[in-house]
């Protein structure tokens, strides 16, 4: 593995472990300040709302100040912002640290995936951006354990030791040379003939706003199953191994069978799973249905970023806008799956919230099946 993948890979591990951790810690959290599903919601999806906002910025700040810059500067604001989170005393401070810690990721996920999807190459970026949603998805491993230990011993001092290797691996993606981005502006992305990128970008968004959904969702309900954080840190854990076993899989096959064999595997296994999961009532129930759902997710990720940027390379478009449209379309869905989660959830009840997620997987793999005349095989390398 080349240095910049070692690189990316641990950036990309630290940006979901930051996001990840306050899965077992949250209810703790709505216990301590006496939050609703819709005001827990937002703490969670406070971190996936900065990123959304800073998606786009943060390709033009690659253009601007370059890669490597962009990178130091995320994970700085990763760094600082984690401390902050680690030794608040009040919701607001936490929401605020959540933001900041969005807006670090922003900078850290687009200068990031530029790097790898630029250094890769079409015939090896499947496999490569396997790797790194494999690191992505040890980051979900470890931020859930990491918060449950958080809840033993202190989340303060838990969070200054994670702030701090951030630290270490901004110093050390200094020492490595990185690609000069040539730049794309807005109206070339928006241009005729985009629908098949816009297509791509959807398939990104879609498992983004089922994991933002289920998030806020599992925790809470395996909390009122009577299962402590330890055991939701182990439920969330246990479903991300299984992830991270498939990820390279995945990226080497969307390389040698093309991008949209897994894509349509996992529309149709997530739309059936997600049903299943809705009726689950107990916490075995639960967490075999999440570590289902999840592992179906893994079907998108991968093929899906390197679809994007696929058609960034067809399109002519420089690579740091695959690091922007993917961290954009995953945190656009992941605002959205976790603010609606709880908005929906306290309104109308969590059997309504699975039951829209059922119908956006089943309007989706409708879509797919009947758009291939506009987003077909031809669009994919590797195909």
């Amino acid at each position: 593995m080349k240095k910049p993948l070692w690189i990316v890979a641990a950036v990309i591990f630290l940006d979901t472990l930051f996001y990840s951790a306050i899965a077992p810690l949250l209810p703790e959290y709505a216990s301590r300040f006496g939050l609703s599903d819709g005001t827990a919601g937002l703490l969670v999806g406070s971190y996936a709302v900065a990123n959304l906002l800073a998606a786009l910025p943060s390709s033009g700040l690659v253009t601007r100040v370059g890669i490597k810059k962009t990178l130091v500067a995320g994970l700085t604001l990763l760094s600082g912002s984690c401390l902050l989170f680690g030794f608040a005393e009040s919701f607001e401070v936490l929401v605020g640290a959540r933001f900041v810690q969005g807006i670090g990721g922003a900078l850290a996920w687009t200068a990031g995936i530029s790097w790898i999807a630029a250094d890769a190459g079409p015939e090896r970026r499947g496999e490569a951006i396997g790797s790194v949603v494999a690191a992505a998805v040890v980051g979900l491993i470890v931020g859930p354990a990491i918060g449950a230990l958080a809840s033993e011993i202190g989340i303060g001092v838990t969070f200054a030791a994670v702030a701090a290797i951030g630290a270490m691996v901004a110093l050390w993606s200094t020492l490595v040379p990185a690609p000069t981005p040539v730049g794309t502006k807005l109206r070339e992305i928006l241009g005729q003939g985009r629908a098949p990128l816009w297509f791509a970008v959807w398939l990104v968004t879609l498992p983004a706003i089922l994991a933002g959904c289920l998030e806020v969702v599992i925790p809470l309900e395996l909390d009122e199953f009577g299962a402590s954080a330890l055991v939701i840190g182990a439920i969330f854990t246990g479903s991300a191994v299984v992830e991270a076993v498939f990820a390279p899989l995945i990226g080497r096959l969307s390389d040698e069978r093309g991008r949209l064999v897994p894509l349509r595997l996992g529309l149709i296994s997530t739309t059936l799973l997600v049903f299943a999961l809705a009726f689950a009532t107990s916490v075995p129930t639960v967490a075999i249905g999440v570590t289902l759902v999840f592992a179906a997710l893994q079907l998108f990720w991968t093929p899906g970023m390197a679809l994007v940027a696929d058609i960034c390379d067809r399109l002519g478009l420089d690579q740091g806008i695959t690091g922007a449209l993917t961290n954009l379309a995953w945190a656009g869905g992941a605002a959205i799956g976790s603010l609606a989660a709880g908005g929906l959830a306290e309104a109308a009840g969590r059997p309504v919230a699975y039951g829209l997620l059922v119908l956006l997987c089943a309007l989706s793999a409708t879509a797919f099946f009947l758009g291939r005349s506009w987003a077909g095989d031809e669009l994919v390398s590797g195909g």
